[in-house]
């Protein structure tokens, strides 16, 4: 995950030093520049400056509650022992890591600038970038196996077990580890600002077009891609349901499949339109937005910024996206605040796919 605009566009437009401020929080070349050397009167610089922390720390406060809790419901009896809660609670985990990263960031930018070192700055921008890749693949990852889900019912569960699921789960965090390990070699601090050295920045260049393209355009066009599979294959089953059924209703079977796809590819869909604005972004930024002219290195800075804060809202939204489609998940949280009837027991997941995943 690429976590801010490459510094040399910064040296060019600012004629920085040869070691240029780094900006935690994916956002933005160097907040030393943009407090200091930016003139006051541009008013995107000012508004991105004010909004900016208060709409990170905003992400981070609504979207830990919503992560703790989908954990919980995602956690108790009848849900943990369901397949498909996996993925989903090291979603909420992978998300929760990621907000931390970026409220922490955000108070050492803006706030508490003595807490800046060089072990943070390793730390925080490698959380940024690792944790952000990851929540995005275990989202692919859910994609697909709803798409396993839809397209093989008869087979799904024996090709999505526990066993498959915890692996996969455990794959993704190690594959983000890896591809973001090299935050911790080329990130360094200088002032209580975190820099990449003039040295390592032909390092990091040549790295960041593949980080970028693993990161962001890749998670984006596959979500994509799988979305549209997924209501193909949807079709064509309400298709053959309806001639098999000569018009009549649905079994309770059928609204249990629904209320599961309505719930998975709610977090897919908003992971993509949540997402796509800093992609499309990333592609046009050097085509835009002159970097070698203040207006433009300020306008490019507002577009970045309120695009990555779509970005890291998408890492606190889910919670609603499972209580607003998810029967059983509404059920279980009711049951977690004692508001509600017991709920009936889950019987065995052999005879329909649907009760393979919760709703």
């Amino acid at each position: 995950m690429q976590t801010s605009f490459e510094t040399h566009n910064i040296q060019n437009s600012m004629n920085s030093a040869d070691e240029t401020t780094w900006s935690l929080s994916t956002v933005v070349n160097t907040e030393e520049v943009a407090r200091h050397q930016l003139p006051s009167e541009n008013a995107y610089c000012v508004v991105t400056n004010t909004a900016y922390p208060i709409a990170i720390l905003t992400a981070f406060s609504i979207g830990l509650l919503g992560n703790i809790m989908s954990f919980v419901v995602l956690s108790r009896p009848n849900m943990r022992k369901l397949t498909s809660t996996v993925l989903p609670r090291c979603l909420a985990i992978s998300d929760t890591l990621t907000l931390t990263s970026y409220a922490l960031a955000i108070c050492q930018n803006y706030y508490l600038t003595s807490m800046g070192s060089r072990q943070f700055c390793k730390a925080v921008i490698f959380m940024e970038g690792c944790f952000q890749m990851t929540s995005s693949y275990l989202v692919i990852c859910m994609t697909i196996e709803r798409f396993l889900a839809v397209t093989f019912p008869l087979k799904v569960i024996s090709l999505v077990t526990m066993v498959t699921a915890r692996i996969t789960a455990a794959v993704t965090f190690v594959v983000g580890f890896i591809l973001s390990s090299p935050y911790l070699y080329v990130m360094d601090e200088m002032r209580g600002y975190c820099t990449i050295p003039a040295a390592k920045m032909d390092i990091y260049n040549r790295w960041t077009n593949f980080d970028t393209a693993f990161a962001t355009h890749l998670p984006v066009a596959l979500i994509f891609t799988l979305n549209l599979l997924v209501i193909v294959q949807l079709r064509r089953a309400a298709v053959s349901r309806r001639s098999l059924s000569d018009g009549s209703k649905g079994d309770k079977s059928d609204n249990q499949a629904a209320q599961i796809t309505k719930m998975l590819l709610s977090v897919s869909i908003v992971y993509w339109l949540l997402n796509t604005p800093y992609a499309i972004y990333l592609t046009g930024r050097d085509r835009f937005f002159d970097m070698s002219m203040l207006s433009g290195y300020c306008m490019a800075y507002f577009v970045q910024s309120f695009t990555v804060v779509l970005m890291v809202s998408n890492n606190g939204v889910n919670f609603f996206l499972y209580f607003l489609t998810g029967q059983r998940f509404r059920r279980e949280l009711r049951q977690l605040f004692h508001c509600g009837s017991d709920p009936k027991p889950i019987v065995s997941s052999m005879k329909t796919v649907s009760e393979s995943i919760p709703t």
